[in-house]
């Protein structure tokens, strides 16, 4: 890894033919209706597609690759397709499970050679065309599946989503995918929220010296603050994603007085944020950096993050704080 700030935004959609990758990006992107879904024809060779999404802006470069058997063979000998990236969304037809052998295979291969590079992205697999009406008979497709695919991905950060395009599943895991692999952006949603404003406000307007007990009960209501926070995202996300975006209730802004990085570094991740003093205002810029740490902690919790290092660091002229926090993301499955 390098310590420049992250700027890998490709995601890689990758399943055999006909598993239905083209068809979840055209419903969860474009909206697309059924009968528009039902008939997209195969993606030959690759397609490479940059939604404006509301929850990442359109930073977001997504490879919708070709799942024949003679494009796969040719991905697998083009190693800079497997450079730079963010995140991996597997897709599994429950409905083949005869194909179960070769996707496992090419499933490896994908692993093997994205290792090989020295990549780290989020993993998700999503178990597709688990449709109303033929769940109960999927049923044992589905779990031998995700039998095989804990055995594919055993340690690594993977996550199961279950899903269809005849249902509300798309969306709902797919903006959870999302949150997943772009957690700084919710992060920084949650941040720039007004309750932490108000928080924060409040705590300055009547902010005297903490007693040790103070103090740790300020660090709950921080934390449970930024749990909060970080949960009421994933929820917007997700409304987001089924409704369309609320010009009444908009994603919110970073703040002017605040700027906000996410690296990555020699062992994991980093978060820095700096806090600049308003013109014309006060800020006790210890306690201010305190909520702000543990705010962030509880957000980054929510997101399946967790601190490992610190560092903060206070203006000598008393104008702004530096807070840095080194990240590392918990490996969780989570299943329907």
């Amino acid at each position: 890894m390098t310590t420049e700030e992250r700027s890998r935004e490709k995601i890689l959609f990758v399943g055999l033919s006909k598993a239905g990758k083209t068809s979840i990006f055209e419903k969860f992107f474009l909206r697309s209706d059924l009968r528009t879904i039902e008939n997209i024809n195969p993606t030959l060779w690759y397609s490479i597609k940059k939604p404006n999404s509301e929850f990442t802006g359109s930073r977001m470069t997504i490879f919708d690759l070709g799942g024949q058997s003679h494009f796969r063979e040719q991905y697998l000998q083009s190693p800079a397709l497997f450079s730079k990236l963010r995140a991996i969304f597997f897709i599994l037809d429950v409905q083949e499970p005869d194909l179960y052998e070769e996707v496992i295979s090419y499933f490896k291969q994908v692993i093997q050679l994205v290792e090989e590079n020295n990549e780290d992205p989020i993993y998700s697999v999503f178990f597709h065309k688990y449709d109303p009406g033929t769940q109960e008979e999927l049923k044992s497709n589905l779990a031998e599946g995700m039998e095989l695919m804990r055995e594919v991905f055993q340690k690594r950060d993977y996550v199961f989503h279950v899903t269809s395009i005849y249902d509300e599943t798309v969306h709902r895991e797919m903006s959870f995918a999302l949150f997943r692999s772009f957690p700084e952006d919710a992060a920084v949603q949650a941040i720039s929220s007004l309750e932490l404003e108000e928080f924060i406000e409040r705590l300055a307007a009547s902010h005297e010296s903490l007693t040790s007990a103070e103090r740790e009960e300020l660090l709950i209501e921080a934390r449970n603050l930024g749990n909060y926070l970080g949960l009421k995202i994933r929820d917007r996300w997700l409304k987001i994603a089924i409704e369309g975006p609320d010009p009444q209730d908009p994603i919110p802004r970073l703040p002017e007085r605040l700027a906000f990085k996410w690296m990555d570094h020699e062992e994991g991740q980093k978060i820095e944020i700096t806090s600049v003093v308003e013109e014309g205002k006060e800020s006790d810029l210890e306690t201010e950096g305190f909520v702000t740490e543990e705010v962030t902690k509880g957000i980054l919790s929510s997101l399946g993050w967790t601190t490992t290092g610190k560092e903060f660091n206070v203006d000598k002229n008393r104008k702004f704080f530096k807070l840095s926090l080194d990240l590392d993301h918990e490996i969780k499955e989570k299943e329907e």
